[in-house]
Order: structure tokens, then C-alpha cells, then sequence
């Protein structure tokens, strides 16, 4: 156990080794603990995130804090179990710990990056125009708007500034994510000439998620206004990725398979842009194994729909009208079952019905039924006004019961001073 210090000396450098932790600090949990598929809320939480799961298992989504948690790492588990609590909290004490020193962010604190950095990547995005982007979609000739692709263009400038902090910050998952981004508004400004580009930032982002070793500095090209590397560069592959062994020590898989979800997913309407549709369909068949295990709750069984809309979508762009209709069927059965469950979802659940309807009255004029197409469309819009009007409802509801809170609660105030 070694001697005690007798001096004031030696127990003064005692002492200074002694780490103080901070006040509400929890141990580290273990890795196993945080590798669960899922795990739903007991109770509702927020609104907006109270929705009951389907299905046999009992609970309520959390909304994906769970997962949003894991990919940000915001208590920073996987350093603490690197250096150990004492390295760790010594390091935070000098500010040793990665984080972005100068410029605007110079002065917040690398979990106030983080934040920030999570409200980049993960926010409500306003830059489509009504499709998901998740859904590829083939632009319609000389119908740019300039409006649209201004904001695109911002966006995009945007993703790179996430990849910059996330390289900063030495989080891996953000770096995968910010590519994915990066990748998905490349797309969307360009389209089939920005296929290849979108396809190279996304085997990056897969490399980052995969089980082998990545090259951090090809990654930081990424960042670059115009991406590029010199003609004799020698790949050098010395981080681990996330579901590599070394990774899977400190932190779960599920972080990797996270990543992969959504690279799967564009790398599919990258090929699509390209009019590589069997090559797309291969990326989107990739991603349904991992969501074998996810709950049936209207978060992931969005993710379903818009796999099942780009499969059927690129079956109609090679005219293969039946095999289409097999997966828009599938799309809309999985809206049907939110809208019949009555837990929560059925907003969530009829903005799917719509969604698949929209497809196929696509899909009916590509064919030739004008008809049909016009009589779904119409009751697509019908549909859509009917949602429009139950949330603007339901909003305006929200907001006169908040109101009185705060009057009763003023009122009770105000009573408590007389």
C-alpha cells in the first residue's frame, strides 16, 4: 500500500494526486450495458416523443435519444474508458481534452461543442421541397428553384463545417454522419454529376463504421471547398473503425450500425442518380438486416417506408410495374398498422399512407392509367389537407393549454406574495 507521508510536503503532493470528481458523477458504465438494439421508455416522455411501440413489446420510443445519445457520446464514455477516470477528469481540468480553440466556438466547453455540433447534423432541416430526403428523387428539367438551391448550397458548406469540428473533436460516428450529409446535399444540388462524388464521401463514411482501419487524412480532404489528394499519395489506414475489436472495447456496436444505416441507405440514391438501380437496390436490401431487431414504433418504421419508396421507385424507373406495387403495398401497410394501433402515431402513420399513395399515382401515369393516377393524386391531396388541419389543430391546442399553465402558475405567484 505504500508509506503515508509524515511531511506537509509529501501530504500536500498526496493530496494533489487525489483526483476530485465532479458533483453528480456517475460511474462509467460498462459497454455491454449500453449494447442493447433498444430500450424504450417506461412511461411517455416529451410530446412528441411519447409515442407507444407496436408490436409485442411494451413501452413508448424515446424519440432516438437513446441513439442520438450514442452517436454523440455527450458524457464522453468511450474517452473515460480509454484513459481511465483520473486521466480523463485530469485532462478536462487543463483543458486537454480535443476540442475547437479558436474562432467562434473558441470559448465553449467541448460538451457545448458537441451540442452545437449535434443541432448541425441532426436538426429539423428545412432545405426539400415536401419530398423526404431520404427518397430519391430525379430532378424535373428547368424546374430549379434558385431559392431551394441557395439553401442547398448553405447546407452543404454547413456539413463540411460539422466535419471539421468532428474531426476536431475526435468523434468518429459525427465524422461518419457529417459525410453522410455532406454526401446526401451533393445529390440533391447535383444530382447524377454528383453521384461519383457522393459515392467517394460515403465509402469514407462507411470505412469510418466498418470493422477494418481508416485514413484519417483522406477524410479531412473531405472538408476542402474542392476535395483532392495528390497523385502519388500512399493510403495510410491506421485508425480503427467503429465496429473494429479495438473500438468495440469501449464503445457498442450499434454505434457503427447506426452509421452504416444511413450510408446504406444514400449510397443507394447515389447508384440511383447514376440509373444504376439494381446496384441502389442492392444498398437499400443492406440495410433491412439491421433493422431486424428495432422496434415497431413510427421513428424506425419511418426508415422501413422510405427503404420500401426507393425500392419501388426504382423498379418503375426500369418499368417493372408489379414488383413496384409489391413495395409500395408494403409502405403503406406499415402506416395502416400506426393509424389502426390508435397509440400515439397516426399522424406519423397516415404521412406514410400518403407517401406511398403519392408513389404510386407516380407510378399509374408513368403507366399509362391516367385515370387512376389522377383519382389517387386527388385523394393524396385530400389526404394531405385533412393532416394539415389535425396538426394545425392540435398545435393551436397545444399552445392554449401552455398559455394557461403559465397564467394559473402566474396567478398562484401572485397569490403567494399577498
Amino acid at each position: 500500500m505504500g508509506k503515508k507521508p509524515k511531511s506537509q510536503a509529501g501530504k500536500d503532493k498526496a493530496a494533489a494526486r487525489k483526483i476530485i470528481l465532479p458533483e453528480g458523477h456517475q460511474k462509467v458504465p460498462g459497454v455491454e450495458e449500453q449494447n442493447e438494439t433498444f430500450k424504450p421508455n417506461e412511461e411517455p416522455g416529451l410530446p412528441g416523443s411519447n409515442y407507444k411501440i407496436l408490436g409485442d413489446t411494451v413501452g413508448y420510443d424515446d424519440g432516438g435519444v437513446a441513439d442520438l445519445t450514442l452517436m454523440l457520446d455527450l458524457d464522453d464514455l468511450v474517452l473515460r474508458r480509454k484513459r481511465g477516470e483520473k486521466a480523463y477528469y485530469e485532462a478536462e481540468c487543463k483543458d486537454l481534452l480535443p476540442r475547437q480553440t479558436t474562432g467562434v466556438m473558441a470559448k465553449s466547453s467541448r460538451r457545448q461543442q458537441k451540442v452545437q455540433l449535434a443541432q448541425v447534423l441532426f436538426g429539423d432541416d428545412p432545405d426539400t421541397s415536401g419530398n423526404s430526403e431520404e427518397i430519391y428523387s430525379p430532378p424535373i428539367p428547368d424546374d430549379e428553384d434558385p431559392i431551394l438551391t441557395r439553401q442547398i448550397i448553405k447546407n452543404l458548406a454547413t456539413s463540411k463545417e460539422a466535419l471539421k469540428l468532428s474531426i476536431i473533436l475526435e468523434e468518429p460516428a459525427c465524422m461518419a454522419m457529417s459525410m453522410v450529409e455532406i454526401a446526401k446535399r451533393t445529390i440533391l444540388l447535383k444530382d447524377k454529376e454528383g453521384a461519383d462524388d457522393a459515392l467517394r464521401v460515403l465509402e469514407k463514411a462507411c470505412e469510418i463504421a466498418g470493422s477494418d482501419f481508416y485514413d484519417l487524412d483522406l477524410v479531412k480532404v473531405e472538408t476542402m471547398d474542392v476535395p483532392a489528394v495528390k497523385p502519388n499519395y500512399q493510403k495510410n489506414s491506421t485508425k480503427p473503425g467503429l465496429s473494429n475489436p479495438v473500438s468495440l472495447k469501449v464503445m457498442p456496436e450499434r454505434v457503427s450500425h447506426l452509421c452504416l444505416r444511413s450510408s446504406w441507405l444514400h449510397m443507394g440514391n447515389s447508384y440511383a442518380a447514376k440509373g444504376e438501380e439494381q446496384k441502389a437496390r442492392e444498398y437499400y436490401q443492406k440495410v433491412f438486416p439491421l433493422l431486424v431487431n428495432e422496434p415497431r414504433c413510427h421513428r424506425i418504421d419511418g426508415e422501413r417506408h422510405a427503404l420500401y419508396i426507393n425500392i419501388g421507385n426504382s423498379y418503375i424507373r426500369e418499368e417493372n410495374f408489379t414488383a413496384a406495387e409489391e413495395q409500395y403495398k408494403m409502405a403503406h401497410q406499415l402506416g395502416q398498422d400506426h393509424v389502426d394501433a390508435k397509440q400515439g402515431s397516426e399522424d406519423d402513420g397516415l404521412t406514410m399512407i400518403i407517401g406511398a399513395n403519392r408513389a404510386r399515382a407516380k407510378a399509374l401515369q408513368k403507366k399509362g392509367e391516367t385515370d387512376e393516377a389522377k383519382a389517387l393524386l386527388k385523394e393524396v391531396i385530400e389526404q394531405q389537407l385533412k393532416l394539415n388541419a389535425a396538426i394545425a389543430k392540435r398545435k393551436k391546442e397545444e399552445e392554449a393549454s401552455i398559455l394557461a399553465a403559465q397564467k394559473a402558475h402566474q396567478a398562484e405567484a401572485l397569490k403567494a406574495k399577498q
